[in-house]
């Protein structure tokens, strides 16, 4: 009886977990997104000076935004939202046409690691 008790511990555990992962990875990929987001209409404006410092907020979130999802997804998936991030930003000094379909590339690869890893009833069974 102990052993059957430990065990319904142990699925709750990670029951559990597999929640919290879920609503860290949305909470991360949501902020991340909006902060590309606010990217993306700086540059519609043609506001480079301004777009360029929300990109540094954005830059600067990368750490955190990494470090969370790095927690529950593998890093091969996190390697394209860098090297994009990492070529945007001359795309956006020179005004170059361009930069907003690599921001909305990033805003869609950062929304897309939440919907990912969400679970589906034929990967169950």
């Amino acid at each position: 009886m102990k052993r059957c008790g430990i065990s319904l511990c142990v699925l709750i555990g990670l029951v559990v977990l597999c929640v919290v992962s879920q609503v860290l990875l949305y909470r991360e990929s949501s902020a991340f997104a909006a902060l590309t987001v606010s990217v993306e209409e700086a540059v519609q404006a043609g506001d480079s000076a301004e777009a360029l410092r929300r990109l540094e907020r954005l830059e600067g979130q990368w750490e955190e935004f990494h470090n969370v999802t790095g927690l529950f997804v593998d890093g091969i998936k996190l390697d394209p939202i860098r090297e994009r991030l990492a070529e945007v930003r001359p795309l956006i000094a020179e005004n170059h046409p361009t930069a907003l379909p690599e921001l909305a590339c990033i805003r869609l690869l950062a929304e897309g690691i939440a919907e990912e890893e969400l679970p589906e009833i034929w990967h169950i069974f």
